[in-house]
Order: structure tokens, then C-alpha cells, then sequence
């Protein structure tokens, strides 16, 4: 995997927040991510091989929620334009 297509996240550290625009869906290939709401509810994680941010990109609508790093995080980030090509 090229560094310019992969994320790493420490603990902690936000992916994305509620209200961003996309640019990005992801695909982790390591570690543990959660997802709260606005008012900073857990909403639920992901885990290796799943995929997350991706309605947000293929709608082309602000993210519903903030993704935040629950582990150390390697996730391999599809731009918003190549995920329409696969989608389609």
C-alpha cells in the first residue's frame, strides 16, 4: 500500500468529525474505530477489512458522525471520485 493512499491514527485521534465534508471512504486494514453522534453518544466501532465513511462520500453529504481512533489505526483511504467508479 502507497503512503499516499493510506491513514494512520494514534488513540483518540479524530478521523473525521460531524458536519466535515468527505473526501474519503475507508478501509481498515488494522486497529478499531468508533463512531459517535453529535451530542458525543457511541454509536458503534469497526474493525480490519471493514469499510466506513463511504455513504457519506457516495452522497455527497457532510458526515453524519465523528469517527475517532479507539486503537492505533492503518486504514487504506479511497478518494471520494474512485469510490463512485467502484459503486457504479
Amino acid at each position: 500500500m502507497r503512503n499516499d493512499n493510506k491513514g494512520t491514527w494514534n488513540p483518540g485521534d479524530i478521523i473525521y468529525n460531524y458536519g466535515d465534508p468527505p473526501a474519503y471512504a475507508y478501509l481498515i486494514v488494522t486497529g478499531t474505530v468508533e463512531f459517535y453522534s453529535s451530542q458525543n453518544i457511541k454509536l458503534g466501532d469497526a474493525g480490519p477489512s471493514e469499510v466506513f465513511g463511504e455513504i457519506s462520500c457516495y452522497l455527497n453529504r457532510s458526515h453524519s458522525v465523528t469517527a475517532k481512533a479507539k486503537t492505533h489505526v492503518v486504514a487504506k483511504k479511497i478518494e471520494k471520485n474512485e469510490l463512485s467508479k467502484i459503486i457504479q
